[in-house]
């Protein structure tokens, strides 16, 4: 339902002669009420805006081995984060990107002031979009985490038995 809404819009773009970029038409997106599941390319391409890098290393080892690093998880990972919680992250208007904050924040646990400026946000923005973000990732924990764990102990017979 969302690629055909999408694709129609496309069309109706280009026939108007209207083609925006693709971060304009990704706003549109994530500020409409509709729902969309964001790919892990999405990520990858958002995550390499954050730490300014060049298209050239996007699909290497190393960018990936990176991205974990800085937030903990891989893209596929944070795109599934991003469709589980999708409801909820769209009740507060939160964009990919911001979920990429929160995941970092978590992650590093540094002061509001390094996260700001390894992020590229300044203090009021972060704050805004972070803690948000993370109750709507904990709101999921439920249906997450299990609520019963077992626990397998074994213990090796003792040469004295």
């Amino acid at each position: 339902m969302v690629s055909t809404r999408f694709n129609l819009l496309l069309c109706f773009l280009q026939f108007q002669n209207k083609i925006p970029n693709k971060v304009s038409l990704l706003y549109f997106f994530y500020s409409s009420s509709m729902i969309i599941s964001v790919p892990p390319e999405t990520f990858l391409e958002l995550a390499r805006d954050i730490k300014g890098m060049p298209r050239a290393n996007l699909r290497s080892k190393n960018f990936e081995r990176n991205y974990r690093t800085l937030f903990g998880v891989s893209p596929l990972v944070t795109s599934d984060l991003w469709n589980l919680c999708s409801v909820r992250l769209d009740e507060i208007h939160a964009m990919p990107k911001h979920l990429l904050w929160s995941l970092a924040f978590i992650n590093v646990y540094a002061t509001e002031d390094v996260m700001c400026s390894l992020l590229g946000c300044d203090r009021k923005t972060f704050r805004k979009w972070v803690w948000p973000v993370l109750d709507a990732i904990a709101s999921k924990q439920n249906s997450v985490v299990s609520k019963h764990c077992s626990c397998l102990l074994y213990t090796s017979p003792s040469p004295r038995d």
